[in-house]
C-alpha cells in the first residue's frame, strides 16, 4: 500500500519590531519560448503600515506556503545549481519546472541569477536564490506591505541526513527568521514526512 503523504506542522511563530520600506512589485506571466516582458503597470494601491504581527496566536491570520527550496550556481550553497528550478539543471524554456516566473524587477545585481532566456526586448532573464538572505529579506518586506502575516516555511524530513541540502535548509531558516523580525512577520516550519520510515520519523523531526 502506497504512503499516504504526511505534513506535520511545528508552530514556532516569531515576530519583533518591523523596519524598513520598499516598493510594490509588478508580476509577470510564465515563460514560454521566451520570458515575457514585465508589463509597466501604475501602481496605485497604498501599502500597509508597518506593524508587527501578533506571534500568540493563529487566529484569523493570513500565513502563506513558503518553499524556500530555490538555489543559483554561484549562490554560496553546497548545491551550486538551478535546484528545482529546472529539470536537469538545464536554465532553459523548455526545462523550468515551476508553474510562474517570479518578479526579478527589484533584484540586485549580487541577487541576480542568469539563465539561457530573455525577454522580448533582448534583456537577460533573472531568477533568485533562498540561499540570499538580501532576497529573502525582499520577500518579507513586501508581505509586510501587503498584509501578509508570515509563511509556513517548507521543509522535507528525507533531506535532514542529507549534509548538502540540511544546510541549505537551515540557511534559508535563518534567512526567513531575520526577515521575520525584521518586519514583524510570523513563520512555522512546516515539515514534508513523505517517504520517511513511520516508525522512526516522529523522533527524527523532534531532534531537528
Amino acid at each position: 500500500m502506497r504512503k499516504k503523504l504526511l505534513l506535520v506542522i511545528v508552530l514556532m511563530l516569531v515576530a519583533c519590531t518591523p523596519t524598513g520600506k520598499t516598493n510594490p512589485v509588478t508580476p509577470t506571466a510564465p515563460p514560454a519560448s521566451k520570458v515575457p516582458a514585465t508589463p509597466t503597470i501604475e501602481v496605485t494601491e497604498t501599502p500597509l503600515p508597518h506593524t508587527t504581527v501578533d506571534a500568540s496566536t493563529m487566529e484569523k491570520k493570513l500565513l502563506m506556503g513558503y518553499q524556500g527550496w530555490f538555489t543559483c550556481p554561484r549562490d554560496g550553497s553546497r548545491v551550486n545549481g538551478y535546484f528545482h528550478w529546472f529539470k536537469n539543471n538545464t536554465p532553459s524554456a523548455a526545462s523550468f519546472r515551476v508553474d510562474m516566473w517570479p518578479d526579478a524587477s527589484e533584484l540586485t545585481p549580487e541577487e541576480q541569477c542568469q539563465t539561457n532566456m530573455k525577454y522580448p526586448d533582448g534583456q537577460p532573464a533573472y531568477l533568485y536564490s533562498a540561499y540570499n538572505p538580501k532576497t529573502v529579506m525582499r520577500h518579507f518586506q513586501w508581505m509586510s506591505q501587503y498584509g501578509v502575516d508570515g509563511v509556513f516555511l517548507q521543509r522535507f524530513g528525507t533531506e535532514l541526513g542529507d549534509p548538502v541540502h540540511f544546510d541549505v535548509r537551515n540557511v534559508v531558516t535563518k534567512n526567513v527568521r531575520a526577515g521575520a523580525e525584521s518586519y514583524g512577520r510570523v513563520f512555522a516550519m512546516m515539515y514534508d514526512t513523505s517517504g520517511m520510515d513511520t516508525s522512526t520519523f516522529v523522533d527524527i523531526l523532534e531532534k531537528d
